[in-house]
């Protein structure tokens, strides 16, 4: 979409538009370690051969969903929320997620037990 000059007048309206604007965070991630995103626990579950398998599962009863993420493919997981493998060494992968202004991402490590 096209940058368009705005009148002055209208200015004060731009932070309405809010609900289109996206979020990026860049996390570095182990095997075993998770992200919520809202209700969905995103784990990294095995690295190797350039791909990073990751599950996702939405209630600790539910059977967790199996994704594989190759170095610079985009894959929607959930809620809008889209993650790219940036880089991946033999124990770790940089992951990037760009969401809505109004999904929360936490790390696992950062939540009471």
């Amino acid at each position: 979409m096209p940058l368009v000059a705005l009148p002055h007048r209208f200015k004060r309206t731009l932070p309405l538009l809010r609900s289109e604007a996206r979020l990026m965070l860049v996390l570095t991630r182990n095997v075993g370690t998770s992200v919520l995103i809202e209700d969905v626990t995103f784990t990294i579950i095995t690295l190797g051969n350039g791909v990073a398998d990751a599950s996702l599962r939405k209630a600790k009863s539910e059977r967790p969903k199996v994704i594989s993420l190759i170095r610079d493919e985009t894959v929607e997981i959930c809620y809008g929320v889209t993650v790219v493998l940036v880089r991946m060494t033999e124990n770790s992968v940089r992951l990037g997620f760009e969401f809505p202004q109004d999904i929360n991402i936490t790390r696992s490590e950062l939540l009471d037990d």
